[in-house]
């Protein structure tokens, strides 16, 4: 089952921190996020190359629970590790909170391309486009 929520997540790892960074997110950060009611799934994936080296994907049933109080409230009380994180090892970040108004296939693929855009007439340009390609009458 699949939600309309999603947090979308870009971000910079400090040189020299990846395997830091990679533990912190494998044991701690995605099992959390994870632990929050409605939230589904969660997804990294890594740039081949230039910046931002890396985008989350983050699917909730809706985009209310990321508003909701169990998640708010881990914000705002991060662990003495995340604190340590995003202090200098999390760099550069663009966090989103998205609604999902399309999906077709069955499973998520290995590779994503991400676009990120300023809130203008061509973004519903490209939602008709994307809805007629994808959800043909």
């Amino acid at each position: 089952m699949h939600g309309s929520g999603v947090l979308a997540v870009w971000n910079d790892c400090a040189v020299g921190s990846e395997e830091t960074y990679e533990k912190w997110y494998q044991t701690e950060h995605l099992p959390e996020r994870l632990s929050i009611p409605g939230f589904k799934n969660g997804r990294r994936y890594q740039a081949l190359r230039g910046s931002p080296q890396y985008f989350t994907w983050y699917e909730v049933g809706t985009p209310s629970v990321l508003r909701s109080a169990e998640y708010v409230d881990r914000l705002s009380n991060p662990t003495a590790w995340t604190k340590k994180i995003m202090s200098g090892v999390f760099l550069n970040v663009s966090r989103t909170i998205c609604k999902r108004y399309i999906i077709t296939g069955e499973i998520f693929g290995s590779v994503a391309i991400t676009m990120r855009l300023k809130p203008n007439q061509s973004c519903q340009k490209i939602h008709a486009i994307l809805k007629e390609l994808y959800n043909p009458s």
